[in-house]
């Protein structure tokens, strides 16, 4: 079961809930705003999307999104820290989010829930409201019963109630456990997240990494989910001259340089690809930067029958991308830079990523395609890249994890007055909450495969991301 996140954008206009013709206009408006939040992200699998979705039954129309965060559950609490600060700054907006386990909100926080609250009744009653966590109440006295649904809410109902004066915002300690995971996390700093190596790779992997830094993720993501069929790219290596590589500084997450930096993999003869011995200092730059290679090399292969797409222009033309620019320019987006200034031209690149991702989803182009087009006609001055700074490596100490750093981790989550009484709700989020502890542990956990059995937990880390099994790739 792939994991993902869905979410659902609520928004009120006065006593009625707005039309899809108004809600086009405040996806732009809202992206606008969030665009600078998650301009230098980098995703595991898929970025935050929303699109509008018509009224249905009960359910009003309203922005829809779902992010498949892969192995990183780090993408998962970003995705609730940008719906969090969307509904401080946007108060008309309403938010809904769940995952697989179904509102995971409630099981970081299950230490403190309600004794009423459990599975089966936590259906509609849980929303996101001006940057605060609500959950609408079950009548605990008669003059309730007239305000506060005993069964499963509508969602209509549900929303009404969250936008009215009845009180439905959670206690103070539902509010720090959850806010615990989101606080900092939409400073630039935040990414702890974000290791920096250094690897020896081919010119063409540098200059496409530096023209979109993003696409570290598909070319970590195809090595490390190769298949039988993408073996036959790493044995070729023919996207690029093996004498023409360098060493180069290269941004990952922490959980994609963990997915590649722990996954043995030697290169075929057919390669000729050729690696210092393991004792030598720069073995592993050399190392990850084949790694980087193959992935490249089958990310290439995958779009050879695709058709470049030369018009990617045609995305930014229309009254949508004007509004998003409008947006853009009335919420100070380009800092009052004079238009054709460096920064200028650098934010509306960034803007024109954001939009065509957002917006351009039928005639987004594959990674393979991606990086075709940014090679086409590309003049790369090798000198120069040689002759460019290289900065330090980041420490990657944090790849191993002692006996005291796990119980450390999972200490988190066992709270003192956890017992909640043996109700349904308490075991299962206690059970979901260890799941989470591992998910901590990611991007550690990804690479356990050999962590000491006598160890404590070492089953807990196999369970990676809420329960995600492992993904081995074919060597």
């Amino acid at each position: 079961m792939e994991n993902v996140v869905k979410y659902k954008v609520f928004i009120k206009d006065g006593e009625s809930f707005v039309s899809e013709i108004d809600l086009e206009v405040r996806l732009a408006n809202y992206l606008a705003f969030l665009s600078p939040l998650i301009n230098d992200f980098i995703w595991q699998n898929e970025s935050f999307h929303l699109v509008v979705r018509p009224d249905k039954g009960d359910i009003p129309a309203h922005l829809y999104g779902k992010t498949n965060f892969g192995d990183n559950v780090g993408d998962e609490w970003f995705v609730v820290s940008l719906l969090y600060e969307l509904s401080r700054v946007f108060p008309e907006t309403c938010i809904s989010i769940s995952d697989n386990d179904g509102e995971f909100l409630l099981i970081e926080a299950a230490h403190f829930l309600p004794r009423w609250l459990n599975p089966d009744n936590s259906k509609n009653r849980v929303f996101v409201y001006k940057g605060k966590l609500h959950i609408i109440p079950i009548p605990s006295t008669p003059g309730e019963l007239i305000v506060f649904p005993t069964g499963t809410p509508t969602v209509c109902q549900a929303l009404q109630l969250v936008f009215s004066v009845h009180k439905t915002e959670a206690a103070a300690k539902i509010q720090d456990a959850v806010n615990q995971r989101i606080i900092g996390k939409l400073s630039k700093q935040s990414q702890n997240t974000f290791h920096y190596a250094h690897c020896y790779v081919p010119v063409e992997v540098k200059y496409v990494l530096d023209q979109k830094p993003s696409l570290i993720s598909p070319i970590v993501q195809a090595f490390f989910e190769r298949d039988a069929a993408d073996i036959k790219a790493c044995r070729k290596m023919d996207q690029f001259l093996i004498k023409t590589r360098l060493m180069a500084r290269i941004c990952f997450t922490r959980c994609l340089y963990a997915q590649l930096s722990q996954q043995p993999f030697k290169p075929y003869k057919e390669s000729e690809w050729p690696l210092p011995p393991p004792s030598h200092t720069e073995f592993q730059a050399h190392e990850l930067g084949h790694k980087l290679a193959c992935g490249f090399q089958i990310l290439c292969l995958r779009s050879e029958k695709e058709e470049v797409n030369s018009k990617e222009e045609s995305f930014f033309i229309g009254p949508l991308w004007e509004k998003f620019l409008a947006c853009l320019k009335e919420q100070g987006y380009f800092k009052g830079e004079v238009d054709g200034s460096k920064l200028h031209q650098e934010l509306f690149r960034k803007a024109q990523k954001q939009f065509s991702e957002q917006f351009a989803t039928e005639n987004r182009p594959s990674p393979g395609e991606t990086i075709r087009r940014i090679l086409k006609n590309a003049t790369i001055d090798v000198e120069k890249m040689k002759n460019e700074e290289l900065l330090p490596a980041d420490d990657d100490s944090w790849l191993n994890l002692s006996e005291d750093d796990l119980q450390g981790i999972l200490s988190q989550y066992s709270h003192p007055d956890s017992s909640m009484n043996g109700t349904e709700c308490g075991t299962k989020a206690q059970d979901d909450q260890r799941k989470d502890a591992a998910g901590q542990l990611a991007p550690v956990g990804i690479a356990t495969a050999d962590f000491p059995n006598s160890s404590p937990g070492h089953h807990l880390i196999e369970r990676v991301e809420r329960g995600n099994t492992s993904r081995s790739g074919v060597s």
